[in-house]
């Protein structure tokens, strides 16, 4: 499973329905491959403190104080990395810790050749203190240790907000440099001391065009309505509308491309659009996430 990695395993047992076991106490079992290694459960509450060579059965008490397993810092040519706890990768990078007996299931100490650790900062920008799923996983500003060789999985959420800005990911940077990824998740081997970004661009859409003061169009003419837009995809389709003072409106265009930055309108007679002066285009996503409106009021004129 892991890369020149010896495991020692705290497997906790089901407690079940017998008697004899005091304080709620948790049954234990303390076992290593591919090796026997002299483990320690110290409880002082429990059946008291025991110690041996694993396999090696103990208990731990329900209340965590005086309560530690502890196993050894170095075994042979091998290091002791960091504690896996219920197959997840933990930051607890002691050999001897206080567990917590409330929390069942499988307490695994890695090892690692010796001289094989790196240093693994993971970061995001340009909003920080974003969460990241996975192995191991964080808040973004995290620096672990991890074994060089050994797989990781980055997952970055696709939007996050901040300050009230909608920021979608665009992107993993590894020391640098881009890395094509599908979707929002880094997948790799660790090769030495790295730092890995997850970048964001802002979600964006404004109108350009008609929004400037004094704009007028005339009847039988076409407009060419313009956009800028950041953050959305080529699938993202926004909707175009005109409206005026009086509460009229129309739709443009139902599912305009968003990519395309553009769409031509033409500009029908009085039946349709009465002359006015007290127009403005409004685009919007088709969630209605994004809105954009004209700054200005424009005005329609007949021919």
């Amino acid at each position: 499973m892991y890369k020149h990695a010896i495991s020692i395993c705290v497997l906790l047992l089901y407690l079940g329905g017998s008697s004899g076991k005091a304080y709620g106490q948790t049954p234990i079992v303390v076992s290593s491959t591919p090796m026997s290694v002299y483990a320690y459960v110290s409880n002082e509450n429990g059946p008291g403190f025991k110690e041996g060579y694993t396999p090696l059965s103990s208990y731990l008490d329900p209340s965590p104080a005086n309560t530690y397993i502890s196993v050894p810092s170095t075994a042979g040519d091998y290091a002791f990395w960091c504690w896996y706890i219920n197959g997840q990768f933990t930051e607890n990078y002691n050999a001897s810790f206080m567990p917590n007996p409330s929390v069942g299931g499988t307490y695994e100490a890695v090892y690692v050749t010796a001289g094989t650790l790196a240093t693994l900062n993971v970061e995001s920008s340009p909003v920080t203190g974003i969460p990241i799923v996975g192995t191991p996983g964080g808040t973004t500003g995290y620096t672990v240790i991890w074994a060089e060789g050994l797989f990781f999985t980055l997952t970055a959420p696709p939007l996050v907000n901040s300050g009230g800005q909608e920021y979608v990911f665009s992107t993993w940077i590894v020391d640098g440099n881009p890395v094509k990824v599908k979707g929002t998740t880094m997948k790799a081997y660790l090769l030495g001391d790295s730092t890995i970004e997850a970048t964001y661009v802002p979600l964006e859409l404004n109108i350009t065009y008609p929004s400037a003061a004094g704009i007028t169009l005339v009847q039988g003419s076409v407009c060419v309505i313009q956009w800028n837009s950041e953050g959305l995809s080529s699938k993202d389709a926004i909707t175009i509308e005109l409206y005026n003072s009086n509460g009229d409106s129309w739709v443009l265009a139902k599912s305009a491309s968003s990519k395309k930055d553009s769409f031509k309108w033409k500009v029908a007679g009085s039946k349709k659009y009465p002359p006015g002066s007290d127009y403005t285009i409004r685009i919007s996503t088709m969630d209605g996430a994004l809105v954009s409106e004209s700054a200005n009021e424009f005005s329609i004129v007949p021919k």
